[in-house]
């Protein structure tokens, strides 16, 4: 493709087949958003150039249904090429590099920006020498550093396979700035599948980049696992290792393949599903009236709990509730009295796609507005 808006389209069901449940559809894994556009529409893949050049890989997974199945995936080499040549600055007929984020910890480890083209080498000086770090600031506050980026243009420019030097200039922390670790952040929303794919949820502070390992085998009983969630330092001069990856690890349990929905049963409210626990004080809906089957103990322990659809009444299989990651509210018996201000605390479960409760709220709406409470 051209730069600049050019589209390119893929038929999706001739790179996936089917196994013994259909394909429901498709998701976009693109690693490059400044480079290329990606939207599905029914099975075709549409690729839209930007206005940068180069070559990357983007990824498309096909999932079903199933309880039991993994998820597929394509990679796709994306090809973007531009008239002009690629340099340190844009101009008239050159493009820059783009040189973007990265950073210096105060202990001198650098952690190189984003660009387009490939680093060669990192020099404190203009056509100096090769380094891999810089000295450490023992000052306590934080201190300018401009380095020196050797890069090499890839395929897709004028100029391609060319060597161009690009400075940038950083700000290092100093002796006074904290260390980001673990407890800096705050891992929500994690969990596994019963296919053993990990949900990477969120965390206040930092991004989630990876995990490790990225998926599990399917257990026949409840297993609990031990994840690294691979987490982006944010590039803030308040800490010393300002961009750095840093691992923390949890302990989340996996639900079995084989009779994974327990037998306790709970009751929840299907007529209204909330986005937010303080939706629920804005509604007026009925009450907790379908029957569910769960591996939870008990309303306020639910975390990582199984959630099923079931028949009240009778031992017919039950399958995983589909709760796209909404709120529900959920009692220990059949309540049909709609929520108010008069009614008292109740109990909100988040649950996946899966079936999977990755959050526990105790709600109450008294007094109006929306309401209060607190994650279990």
């Amino acid at each position: 493709m051209t730069a600049g808006g050019d589209t390119d389209t893929v038929n999706l069901a001739s790179y996936f087949n089917a196994g013994s449940v259909a394909i429901a559809g498709y998701r976009i894994v693109n690693p490059h958003k400044s480079f290329v556009n990606m939207s599905i529409s029914g099975s075709t893949l549409t690729l839209t150039s930007l206005n940068v050049g180069g070559t990357n890989v983007v990824y498309v997974q096909a999932f079903d249904n199933g309880a039991n199945t993994c998820i597929a995936i394509q990679s796709i080499s994306v090809t973007v090429t531009v008239s002009n040549n690629l340099g340190c600055t844009a101009s008239s007929g050159v493009d820059s590099v783009g040189l973007t984020g990265g950073s210096i910890a105060q202990n001198g480890t650098i952690t190189n920006p984003s660009l387009i083209g490939t680093i060669a080498e990192i020099r404190a000086t203009s056509g100096g020498s090769a380094i891999t770090s810089v000295a450490a600031n023992s000052g306590s506050s934080a201190q300018n550093v401009t380095l020196f980026f050797l890069i090499t243009v890839p395929a897709g420019y004028a100029n391609a396979g060319a060597s161009i030097e690009c400075s940038k200039q950083f700000s290092q922390s100093g002796s006074g700035a904290v260390a980001f670790d673990c407890n800096t952040t705050i891992l929500t929303n994690q969990s596994i599948y019963t296919d053993g794919t990990i949900k990477t949820g969120n965390t206040l502070r930092g991004v989630i980049e990876t995990t490790t390992p990225i998926k599990f085998d399917p257990v026949t009983t409840a297993t609990q696992r031990s994840i690294d969630f691979n987490i982006r330092v944010p590039n803030s001069s308040a800490y010393s290792n300002a961009n750095a990856l840093v691992a923390c690890t949890k302990s989340i349990a996996q639900p079995p393949t084989d009779n994974p929905c327990g037998s306790n049963l709970y009751y929840i409210q299907q007529s209204f599903v909330g986005e937010a626990p303080e939706d629920f004080c804005q509604n007026s809906f009925g009450g907790a009236s379908t029957p569910i089957k769960s591996t939870a103990t008990g309303l306020g322990d639910a975390t990582n709990a199984t959630v099923c659809s079931t028949v009240f009444g009778t031992t017919d299989p039950a399958a995983p509730w589909v709760g796209r990651d909404k709120y529900y509210r959920v009692e220990s018996f059949q309540n049909k009295s709609s929520i108010s201000s008069s009614s008292g605390p109740f109990h909100i479960w988040r649950i996946s796609s899966s079936g999977i409760v990755t959050e526990v709220y105790r709600w109450d709406c008294q007094g109006g507005g929306n309401g209060n409470g607190f994650q279990l």
